[in-house]
């Protein structure tokens, strides 16, 4: 992942940085993010590249399975009464679309702002699919405002598929979104996720 994370990295900063309209007294978890603190911790890049972007007066929660307290995307997240909720390298880790949007809802109802970001997985021959895993694929070729190719998908089952159309039956939305292809050639795509009042 290095060369991917290197690019990555100023892509969410950048992305952060547009949308916070306040940095200071925040309340913040990070999901799937391992904890600074403990030394034993190793994926805590993304962490050190944005906190500071967030003034010293913000309370971090780390929210990670190798975290002294574990915690388990593929379980109930149990994510309250956080200011602003950051999902970022996760949702592809999923392997079931219907856990993950009913959690993201939860989340969204119990949280002043949630963003997350979603990973097309792989691309062969212009269908996004996971080799040798039924990690989630992201088909969200709607939001892509940085290619205009024809794109296909490949799960072994429906469940292992996230698209516009499941996120929108939730009652749920994407605002504020950015998409961009990764060195590896993967497509994602950044965003706040709301209700949708309508």
């Amino acid at each position: 992942m290095g060369l991917s994370d290197q690019f990555l990295k100023p892509v969410y900063k950048k992305y952060l940085k547009n949308i916070l309209h306040e940095s200071g007294n925040l309340k913040i978890a990070w999901l799937g993010q391992q904890n600074p603190n403990d030394r034993s911790s190793k994926n805590v890049g993304m962490f050190e590249h944005l906190s500071d972007l967030f003034d010293g007066h913000c309370h971090h929660d780390f929210y990670d399975i190798l975290n002294k307290n574990s915690w388990d995307v593929h379980e109930e997240w149990n994510i309250k009464d956080y200011d602003l909720v950051l999902c970022f390298r996760l949702t592809y880790l999923v392997q079931s679309s219907s856990h993950l949007i009913e959690q993201i809802k939860k989340t969204v109802d119990n949280n002043r702002l949630f963003i997350g970001d979603f990973v097309s997985g792989n691309i062969v021959n212009n269908t996004m699919c996971w080799r040798d895993s039924d990690n989630l694929v992201c088909f969200l070729p709607e939001y892509y405002t940085h290619t205009s190719e024809i794109f296909k998908f490949r799960v072994s089952n429906g469940d292992h598929l996230l698209n516009k159309k499941m996120i929108n039956d939730s009652s749920l939305e994407l605002t504020d979104c950015i998409s961009f292809e990764d060195p590896k050639g993967r497509h994602y795509l950044i965003s706040k996720v709301v209700k949708n009042e309508s």
